[in-house]
């Protein structure tokens, strides 16, 4: 399974919630083939959503799960993500409908319960590594052979130009008419 996160949420948590919900609903073989995508939905704060291709679909074992930036229902999330996996293995609504697993129904909140007590942090914000002295001498000498490069290549272009101007200077004094004083 493939936890691909789109947001300020902590992977790991996330991951936990999902890896949870994905040992109920699958067998070992669709496990290794599940790719889910956690990314924001439009709301601040509210309920999760998702959408997912039918297992024999387009792309089976892909699931995509929305959550809100502010704050996250978990028991909701572990119910969504349970609703997708469930869609990725090919089963429709219709055959979800009224099933406390799949449809939020009585007894759907009871049902992942555990959720509730889950941890669901912000990641910390990835801090970009200092470059190394020989890093930024490797990229200074690079940038020293690309300007060296295009001050060759200008030069022989003003060469170029300079002795095109000198031609073109002595073909119109030799059409003018030399005047008599």
């Amino acid at each position: 399974m493939k936890v691909e996160n789109r947001t300020h949420w902590n992977t790991r948590d996330l991951r936990a919630i999902i890896a949870r919900v994905v040992l109920d609903e699958t067998d070992p073989e669709t496990r290794k083939r599940l790719r889910i995508r956690v990314q924001y939905n439009r709301q601040v704060k509210g309920s999760c959503s998702g959408h997912a291709y039918l297992g024999t679909g387009q792309r089976p074992g892909s699931a995509t799960v929305m959550v809100p930036s502010q704050s996250i229902d978990l028991i909701d999330l572990a119910h969504v993500v349970a609703h997708e996996v469930a869609h990725s293995r090919g089963v429709t609504h219709a055959q979800m409908r009224g099933s406390p697993r799949y449809d939020r129904v009585a007894g759907s909140r009871a049902l992942y319960a555990w959720a509730e007590s889950m941890p669901m942090r912000r990641a910390e914000p990835k801090r970009k590594a200092k470059p190394t002295t020989d890093t930024v001498l490797a990229l200074a000498r690079k940038r020293e052979r690309e300007w060296t490069t295009r001050l060759r290549r200008a030069t022989t272009l003003q060469r170029k130009w300079r002795n095109r101007v000198r031609d073109l200077e002595r073909r119109v004094a030799a059409v003018q008419p030399v005047s008599e004083a």
